[in-house]
């Protein structure tokens, strides 16, 4: 067993965890890599705003609550659209980059509305 995983310590790494030079990525691979750490941030950027629209929240009877809910159902949309958004694509090579696209698209958009929820505007 310990001989095992000590030969798959020294398999070399996928591609997509090689670091990409995303000004100058010319595979699909590598583009969609790009994309996905693009998403990467956007994601981050929205648990940030989420975060400050919770505290915002707080003071509401309800409003954790609500605004969770409201997340969880947001989440379930986006990833849905951008499926059908990507369906054009199924099976080819892009279709993964078009998908990731999507998502980061509308998570800057949703995260544009928790900055103006959490300043109450």
């Amino acid at each position: 067993m310990y001989r095992i995983l000590a030969l798959t310590l020294l398999l070399p790494l996928p591609v997509a965890a090689q670091q990409v030079d995303c000004a100058n990525a010319v595979t699909q691979a590598q583009m969609t890599q790009c994309a996905a750490e693009e998403l990467g941030a956007a994601d981050d950027a929205l648990n940030a705003a989420f975060g400050k629209a919770m505290t915002k929240m707080r003071g509401l009877d309800g409003g954790e609550d609500v605004l969770r809910r409201a997340q969880r159902a947001w989440i379930s949309f986006r990833d849905t659209a951008c499926a059908a958004e990507g369906l054009p694509y199924a099976g080819g090579s892009m279709q993964g980059m078009v998908v990731v696209n999507c998502k980061t698209r509308l998570t800057d958009a949703r995260t544009a509305d928790m900055e103006a929820l959490a300043k109450g505007s």
